[in-house]
């Protein structure tokens, strides 16, 4: 059993400062703030591990309250792109960076069995929740906050092949922020889903040759990552397989 409590400070970065223009990564008009602050963060940790054998467990909890807290978030404001004559050729949202006190508190939980040969099995969990405690949105959730998960791995190791079939279950999420205001439209939830992903590994015999078999979201979930910017525009590769070869000279 363990009990961690550190202070930290972290000083904005030069995006979050000075950074005006467009930003494909977040397909926004970005706007950094030269007077952001240096954050200051009170961070308490508690940690609970087991170990015997092939047998590993352990959980933890941890509450951060931070002054200061550096964030984006969207205004509601609007920018117009215009080309070499004068026309509007795009109009991205405003993502404003500024800063509040903040509290962020959650945990996570393993249950493991991992021998070095054999069957192996893993079951996990982690959760966060995370919100605003001063200024006139105290009280409100941060935005792109991740929501909770569940996962299964399940595994056989030999002494030239392993085999590992993931299963990870993401809850939806519902703590939304309603100042975050993108394309005149609040921070919307976003559903659960379940994600199932494969893999083979076969390291030949006599040759230094591995061999690898990928497969991933194998039941062609249509997921939406909460913590994404373009969630709504681009979502995570549907089921695809691949096939790798690695040689060492």
């Amino acid at each position: 059993a363990g009990l961690t409590i550190t202070s930290a400070q972290r000083a904005p970065a030069a995006q979050e400062l000075y950074f005006v223009g467009a930003h494909p990564a977040t397909f926004a008009y970005e706007r950094g703030d030269a007077g952001l602050r240096k954050e200051r963060s009170m961070n308490t940790d508690l940690a609970l591990k087991y170990v015997s054998g092939a047998w590993r467990a352990q959980a933890a909890l941890f509450a951060n309250r931070v002054r200061d807290y550096i964030y984006g978030y969207f205004d509601g404001t609007t920018t117009d792109l215009l080309d070499e004559d004068g026309n509007v050729e795009e109009t991205l949202s405003n993502l404003q960076f500024t800063q509040a006190d903040a509290r962020l508190r959650g945990g996570e939980v393993e249950f493991a069995w991992q021998p070095r040969e054999g069957l192996q099995a893993r079951l996990w969990g982690d959760t966060v929740r995370a919100q605003l405690t001063s200024g006139s949105q105290a009280g409100e959730w941060l935005p792109r906050i991740a929501p909770s998960r569940l996962g299964l791995d399940l595994g056989w190791r030999h002494a030239r092949w392993a085999a590992q079939l993931a299963v990870t279950r993401v809850l939806p999420q519902r703590r939304v922020s309603p100042f975050d205001l993108r394309d005149g439209q609040s921070e919307q939830p976003t559903a659960g889903y379940t994600r199932v992903d494969a893999q083979a590994v076969w390291r030949l015999a006599d040759w230094p040759v591995t061999l690898t078999l990928q497969g991933r979201n194998l039941t062609n979930e249509d997921m939406r990552v909460h913590t994404s910017y373009l969630k709504n525009l681009a979502p995570p590769a549907g089921r695809s397989l691949l096939v790798g070869v690695r040689a060492a000279l």
